[in-house]
């Protein structure tokens, strides 16, 4: 009897979760580090992601890391264009939403 094996994801349908997922480990790490003394006296801060950008931009990034990897694993009733597509539309609120925010704090 001959089993039939799942197709292998093709680099793309890995690489956007793996972005994905760089950027949200990313906005724990600090992403500047400011001191400045004056008179003796010592002050230090630093942003990271999360202090810089809010949580929304993280919160959809987690969504495009969730859906890309359960649309890679094959549990959604959806066919893979329309999971690439709502994957697509995803990242692309992601990035309207940090061009967005960045634009505002800058």
């Amino acid at each position: 009897m001959s089993t039939v094996s799942p197709p292998t994801p093709s680099v793309p349908r890995l690489v956007v979760p793996g972005a994905a997922l760089l950027l949200f480990i990313s906005s724990f790490l600090p992403w500047y580090h400011a001191t400045a003394t004056m008179a003796g006296m010592s002050e230090s801060a630093h942003q990271n992601g999360w202090h810089q950008i809010g949580p929304v931009i993280w919160i959809l990034a987690i969504l495009v890391i969730a859906f890309s990897v359960v649309g890679l694993l094959g549990v959604l009733p959806l066919d893979q264009q329309r999971t690439d597509l709502v994957t697509v539309g995803l990242s692309a609120l992601t990035i309207l939403f940090g061009v967005a925010t960045w634009s505002v704090t800058a």
